[in-house]
C-alpha cells in the first residue's frame, strides 16, 4: 500500500511540472469515459451473444462475422444475408450442425474459366484454384511436366464472361529405350541433351545414343541408349496362371465351368545382354524373381462318358465296317455325319436333296457326307472320293483320330463347339 501511495505521489509531481491542474483533471475524465464505453460494449456484446454463437464466414478471403442463435450453417447464412450458387464451394456443408460457441465457414465463389489446350477452348464453372482440379473438370489429364499459365481474359474476346484463362502447354512425349528398357517420358526441354539432364540420365564412355545429343525434341520421337559390351537389364514379365481341374463324374465329357477365375502374376527377370553399336547380339537369363504370384484358376471338368446308340441301316453299317470303324464308334460317326452333311456322298453344301453334280463342289463349299472343305482334301484317302462313301469315311477317320485323338473326342468337340 505504501509503495502504491508513493507511486501516485511521484506521478502527480511529474504531471504537475508539465501540465496545469485543469489539464490533468480533463485528461483523467477522458480516460475514465473511454474505460466506461469499452466496458459497456463488452457487456452489451455478452448480452447479445448470450445463448447464441459467433460464426465467422470467409467468402473468397473476405471476413464476415455473424452473431446468431442458428443451429446449422444454412441458418447462420440467412442471418448473415449470405447466399451461395450451385457451383460454389462451402465447407462445412450447409446442413452441418453448429455446436461450438465460435465456428468458421469457408466459401469460395465459382467463376467461369476458359481452359485452352492445344488450340481447343473449353469453358467451365468451378470454385477451385488448383490447376489439376480445373483441368480435370475440363476433361483434361494434366501431367507434372505440362506448363500452365493463368491470365485475365480479354473482355472483348470472351463474350461469355469468363474472367480467367488457363492455358496449357502439353509436354512433348518421348519414347526412350534405356539399356533395353522401354519407357515413356514427358518434357518441355528443347534437345535430347537437356532431356537427359532433366531426367538424371548420365552417359558413360561405353554408352551409345541413336541420335545426336543436340537433336531437337519432337512430340512422339523415339531414340535409344545402349551400353556396348555386356550389361544386365531387368524386365517385368507376366506369369500365366495355372489351371486346376476338378473332375465331376455327374457332368458329361466336354463340360467345363470356371469355379474361381485365375489371375496372371508378375515376375522380374534379369538378363545378361551383350550389345554392339545398338544391336543386341545375345541375351541370357540370369535369374527371375516372382513379384506377384499368379492366382490359380479352378475349373469343373465333366468326366461322364456319352453313349450314342447306332440307329443306322444295314448298308450304312456295311460302309462303316468296310472303312474299319469300330462298332463302339458308329454312334459318334452317325451323329457327325447327320449334323454336318448327310449320308449322301455327292452332296454339295446347300443342297436340299442328294443330287449328283458330276463334280466336286467349288473350294469354298463343303462336299460329301462330312462336308469337307474343300472336298478335294479327301483325295488323300482314295481317287474315288467323289462318289465312294467308304473312301470318305476312311478320310474322316484319319481326320477325327489325327486331330482329336478319337471319335468320342471329336463328338464331344462337335457337341460343345457346333463344328469340328
Amino acid at each position: 500500500m505504501f509503495i502504491v501511495k508513493k507511486y501516485f505521489k511521484t506521478l502527480w509531481k511529474i504531471l504537475t511540472k508539465k501540465f496545469s491542474r485543469r489539464q490533468i483533471i480533463a485528461f483523467g475524465i477522458l480516460i475514465g469515459l473511454t474505460v466506461i464505453i469499452a466496458v459497456t460494449a463488452i457487456f452489451l456484446n455478452a448480452q447479445n451473444t448470450r445463448g447464441g454463437r459467433i460464426v465467422v464466414f470467409y467468402v473468397d478471403d473476405i471476413e464476415k462475422v455473424v452473431i446468431t442463435k442458428a443451429k446449422t450453417v444454412s441458418e447462420a447464412m440467412k442471418d448473415g444475408d449470405i447466399s451461395i450458387g450451385k457451383h460454389d464451394f462451402i465447407e462445412p456443408k450447409t446442413d452441418a450442425a453448429l455446436t461450438d460457441s465460435m465456428s468458421f465457414v469457408n466459401i469460395r465463389r465459382a467463376r467461369m474459366i476458359t481452359v485452352i489446350n492445344e488450340g481447343q477452348k473449353k469453358r467451365i464453372i468451378t470454385p477451385s484454384d488448383s490447376k489439376t482440379a480445373i483441368a480435370t473438370a475440363a476433361g483434361i489429364k494434366l501431367y507434372p511436366e505440362d506448363d500452365v499459365d493463368f491470365t485475365t481474359a480479354d473482355a472483348f474476346s470472351d463474350q461469355l464472361g469468363a474472367s480467367l484463362e488457363m492455358r496449357i502447354t502439353p509436354a512433348k512425349i518421348v519414347n526412350l529405350t534405356l539399356y533395353g528398357q522401354n519407357m515413356t517420358l514427358r518434357t518441355q526441354k528443347k534437345t535430347v541433351a537437356e532431356l537427359l539432364k532433366e531426367k538424371n540420365i548420365e552417359l558413360t564412355d561405353d554408352d551409345g545414343v541413336s541420335v545426336p545429343l543436340d537433336t531437337p525434341i519432337e512430340n512422339n520421337m523415339s531414340f535409344q541408349i545402349w551400353r556396348n559390351g555386356i550389361t544386365t537389364i531387368s524386365v517385368e514379365e507376366e506369369v500365366a496362371f495355372p489351371v486346376n481341374e476338378i473332375p465331376d463324374d455327374s457332368k458329361f465329357v466336354g463340360f467345363r465351368e470356371v469355379q474361381s477365375a485365375g489371375q496372371n502374376g508378375k515376375k522380374t527377370v534379369i538378363y545378361e545382354v551383350e550389345m554392339q553399336d545398338g544391336v543386341e547380339i545375345s541375351r541370357k537369363k540370369i535369374s527371375e524373381v516372382i513379384v506377384e504370384p499368379a492366382v490359380p484358376q479352378t475349373e469343373i471338368v465333366g468326366t461322364k462318358p456319352r453313349s450314342v446308340p447306332w440307329t443306322g441301316s444295314v448298308d450304312k453299317e456295311a460302309w462303316l465296317r468296310a472303312a474299319g470303324i469300330a462298332e463302339s464308334d458308329w454312334g459318334y460317326v452317325q451323329y457327325i455325319i447327320e449334323h454336318e452333311g448327310s449320308w449322301c456322298p455327292v452332296r454339295w453344301q446347300g443342297d436340299r436333296s442328294c443330287m449328283d453334280h458330276g463334280a466336286v463342289a467349288p473350294s469354298y463349299l463343303g462336299y460329301g457326307m462330312f462336308q469337307a472343305t474343300p472336298g478335294t482334301k479327301m483325295a488323300s484317302a482314295g481317287a474315288d472320293y467323289l462318289t465312294n462313301p467308304v473312301t470318305q469315311i476312311v478320310w474322316a477317320n484319319g481326320y477325327a483320330v489325327g486331330r482329336y485323338g478319337s471319335w468320342s473326342a471329336a463328338y464331344n468337340f462337335k457337341i460343345s463347339r457346333g463344328w469340328w
